[in-house]
């Protein structure tokens, strides 16, 4: 076989390490994962045809910073990462989230609540911190960008205006080793996926207090993120939808109690509006249950493209199991959509599209700073 394309992954979170791997153990490649929250300093960079950055953090911004990057380099975009601009801070929120959020800001001190109505009318005055100018003049500087979503990549885009193309691809899931995949077994229904606000979870409460649960349990995963949200958000919970009908998940559970849980759910409810939790999606697509979205999710958005069969929340009158067959085509579609075999074919459309921008004259596409 021909030499294979030596690959050099940066990220700096073991826990997606395994997902990496997966992703591009492929033959006509030789890869190098360099976790940057730990020494790196014997690391040669020009022994690499490409950089791919796992999450633009400020160790990957610092770890470019600090090297001359002649070779193409990708970014996958996994949405908190580059959503973390100016621009996005409260564009992902419904109402009732925003002011939540100011109400407890201003909780903390007047002045935290302060700058936080300062954010809400002049997010972009974010983008002149130091460390997002870098952060903006990196990204402009990718060889190619690969969102989670497709449709992620259009909202940077249509912010600012940058110009490196996309590849859209997912990491591949080690839930598609499963040959045969558990069905759910209860009947109960997952909010969310975290304490952070783009969960939208006031709205989506409201939403479920018009609906009959019936014996229907609402859990709510709230055990990590934003400890002063989660309690708020606990407390509005029970407020509108009774103690008897909610389960908060405020502490931290194996694996193995916490899919349990969720096996428990055959609905789920994602009123995020960017991509989030598509772990969760994914996996809910292949055991069966029902997911209702925010209309303005990208991950709603590329399913509904795909014939996934899906709900918006806001066209909804009452919510519903998945028949048997609707279950069936979820499954194949899951496949198709975010199986290994699509995702190591994108790795390779990917390598291609490098390979045939190695005579990019180097001038254009030095890192140093």
């Amino acid at each position: 076989m021909a030499n294979k394309t030596k690959i050099l992954h940066l990220y700096s979170d073991e826990k997606f390490y395994n997902f990496i791997k997966l992703t591009f153990n492929i033959d006509e490649l030789s890869n190098t994962y360099l976790n940057l929250s730990e020494n790196n300093s014997n690391i040669n960079i020009d022994d690499y045809s490409a950089i791919i950055v796992h999450y633009l953090d400020t160790l990957s911004i610092n770890f470019i910073k600090q090297h001359e990057i002649v070779q193409p380099i990708v970014w996958f975009f996994w949405g908190g990462d580059g959503f973390s601009l100016g621009k996005f801070t409260y564009l992902f929120l419904e109402n009732k989230t925003k002011k939540a959020r100011i109400k407890l800001a201003f909780q903390k001190s007047f002045v935290f609540g302060i700058k936080q109505i300062i954010k809400l009318i002049y997010p972009e005055l974010l983008d002149y911190q130091k460390y997002t100018k870098h952060k903006i003049n990196i990204i402009e500087k990718f060889r190619l960008i690969v969102p989670i979503m497709p449709g992620d990549y259009d909202i940077l885009k249509n912010k600012y205006q940058i110009t490196p193309p996309k590849l859209h691809l997912n990491y591949a899931n080690p839930l598609f080793s499963y040959k045969i995949f558990p069905k759910t077994n209860g009947t109960n229904i997952l909010l969310g996926n975290s304490a952070s606000y783009t969960n939208n979870h006031i709205e989506a409460i409201d939403w479920l207090k018009k609906k009959k649960l019936n014996s229907r349990k609402v859990i709510i995963p709230l055990n990590y993120g934003d400890k002063q949200l989660a309690s708020h958000i606990k407390k509005y919970a029970i407020k509108e939808l009774g103690a008897e009908n909610v389960i908060i998940l405020e502490e931290f559970l194996p694996f193995e109690d916490y899919n349990k849980i969720v096996m428990s759910c055959n609905v789920l409810i994602m009123n995020h509006k960017r991509q989030q939790a598509l772990g969760n999606i994914v996996q809910a697509l292949l055991t069966g249950a029902h997911i209702y979205f925010n209309k303005n999710s990208t991950i709603y958005k590329y399913l509904k493209e795909n014939n996934v069969i899906c709900s918006d929340i806001s066209c909804c009158n009452s919510i519903r199991a998945l028949e048997a067959n609707e279950q069936e085509l979820n499954r194949k579609k899951a496949n198709e959509l975010f199986g290994p075999e699509r995702q190591h074919n994108k790795v390779r459309e990917m390598i291609q599209f490098l390979t045939k921008q190695q005579d990019v004259s180097s001038q254009n596409s030095h890192f140093r700073y």
